[in-house]
This record gives structure tokens, C-alpha cells and sequence, in this order.
């Protein structure tokens, strides 16, 4: 509908709701009116466009703003307010529907904000730069308590059990304390790994110094090894060169089997004294 006939009906009707015919002239230009369907993620701003349409059409009737509601909304919306629909209230259907709508899809807004920072981590950040961070996307639009909430539970365990006893405290005050806290932990981990090298050098060391007594001891173990079969090596040696002293040439290579012999030979006494 264009702005001169609005013009027209507003300059032509004196009444209100269904009163008088200049307002029944409106009424029934009002119900030609077609906005969006409802919108499921923004009901009070969907509201806030139905309602200037009720104020520029000198729209009162209960029944007819109900009405209005009724016809702009989709089977899924109607659905989630069936018992409303179903068994409208005898006075003020139009308030009740629209209570129950936006309840039904307004997030609370700890809710939204939550969606809204979900991303929102500690990593290399300071305390303080996050709790910046979430009053940014928050745009002033949450409370300093849920604020606070959704920052402590993105701390580092240890810090929430420093903080947890701050009672009374403000919010900046505690992103202060935080970073305190935070720079102290991470001066104490600094440290700490800074001692593990020379903690690690001693334990190479000391591993280096079995490792070197071992193979000292196994040198030690292969050297007499050798040393015991050198000597049984001789001491055998030795033995076989006393017993083949003094044989004959068929002898020593044929021992007790030899059909020969050639004087002078040990062998015939050697045998002799084995069959004694």
C-alpha cells in the first residue's frame, strides 16, 4: 500500500479499533496489509514493525491485533505456541501470543553471548586482553556477572581457585589479579624448564659414566677369556709335543694305527706301558 492512500485512510478516519466507520475503513485497509512472515530470530524487532503499522492504522481492537499476529506466522511458529492459539484467552490474546513467541524464540542473553564468543580462548592471551575481547562482542548488551562467568570459565583452573575467593571485587580488579597470577605461574614454569637442562646433563652424564664402566668390564671378561684359551692352547699343545717325541715317522702320523716303524721309536714303549 503506498504512503498517499495511507495518508488518505489516516486523514479519512477519526476512530479507533473498529469504532466509528472512519475507523472501520481502517481496520479493513489494515487487514489488506501483508508484512513478513514472522521473524523466528528476531521476534521483538518483527513486533516492533507489526505495532507501527497498529499506531499508523489507529489499531486497538484485542481481537484485531491477534488476528494480525495469527495470519503472519508459519506452520512451524504455530506449532510452538499451539495451546495459545488453541485456547486463546478470553482478554488480551494479542499480549499473551506475543509474550509466549518471543519467550519462545528469544535466547536468553547469556545464551546469545555465548554463541556469540564461542571461539573465544585464553591461548597467548592475557587475562585482562580476553576479558577486552568478550566486552567487544558483547557490545554492552550482558551484565558484568555474566561477563564475568563466561571469562572465568576460559582461565586456567589454578587462576579460578585464586580468584574464586575475590568476593566484593570488581570485574577489572580481577582481570588485574589474573594477570598477576598468570605471569607468576608462567615465571614459575619458566624456571622450572630452565633447571631441566642441567637436570638432564647430569643423568647423560651419569649414564655415560655406566656405560663406559660396562664396556670396561667386558674388555676386562674378553681378555681373560682369551687369556684361559691361549693357556689351554699351549698347555695342549705342549702335551701333544711331549708324546710325539721320540716317535718314528709312521708313528707320529699314524699314531697306534702305523703298520711301520723305523728304529730308534718311543712308540713300542709307549704302548707297552698302556697295555700294562
Amino acid at each position: 500500500m503506498t504512503s498517499g492512500s495511507r495518508n488518505v485512510l489516516h486523514g479519512g478516519g477519526s476512530g479507533n479499533g473498529g469504532g466509528g466507520n472512519g475507523g472501520d475503513i481502517l481496520v479493513s485497509e489494515f487487514r489488506k496489509v501483508h508484512l513478513p512472515s514472522f521473524w523466528q530470530k528476531s521476534p521483538r524487532l518483527w513486533f516492533a514493525q507489526l505495532e507501527s503499522e497498529f499506531t499508523f492504522y489507529r489499531i486497538s481492537s484485542d481481537n484485531v491485533k491477534y488476528s494480525a499476529i495469527v495470519r503472519h506466522l508459519d506452520e512451524q511458529t504455530m506449532l510452538a505456541v499451539a495451546g495459545v492459539i488453541e485456547r486463546p484467552p478470553d482478554a488480551e490474546k494479542y499480549q499473551t501470543l506475543k509474550d509466549m513467541l518471543i519467550a519462545r524464540f528469544t535466547d536468553s542473553e547469556e545464551r546469545r553471548l555465548r554463541l556469540l564468543i564461542a571461539g573465544v580462548e585464553l591461548g597467548d592471551k592475557r587475562p585482562s586482553e580476553m576479558l577486552r575481547e568478550l566486552k567487544q562482542l558483547s557490545g554492552g548488551c550482558v551484565t558484568d556477572n555474566i561477563l564475568q562467568t563466561l571469562w572465568l570459565q576460559r582461565l586456567p583452573s589454578r587462576v579460578q581457585e585464586t580468584l574464586a575467593v575475590m568476593e566484593g571485587v570488581s570485574l577489572e580488579k580481577l582481570a588485574e589479579l589474573a594477570d598477576k597470577v598468570t605471569d607468576r605461574n608462567s615465571n614459575a614454569m619458566i624456571a622450572a624448564v630452565e633447571a631441566q637442562p642441567s637436570q638432564q646433563s647430569q643423568v647423560l652424564a651419569d649414564l655415560v659414566k655406566k656405560v663406559e664402566a660396562l664396556t670396561v668390564q667386558q674388555r676386562k671378561s674378553r681378555s681373560r677369556s682369551r687369556h684361559r684359551s691361549k693357556s689351554r692352547q699351549r698347555k695342549d699343545s705342549k702335551d701333544k709335543s711331549d708324546s710325539e717325541k721320540g716317535l718314528c715317522f709312521y708313528h707320529k702320523r699314524f699314531g697306534a694305527k702305523a703298520r711301520r716303524c723305523t728304529r730308534p721309536c718311543t712308540a713300542e714303549k709307549t704302548l707297552a706301558i698302556k697295555e700294562n
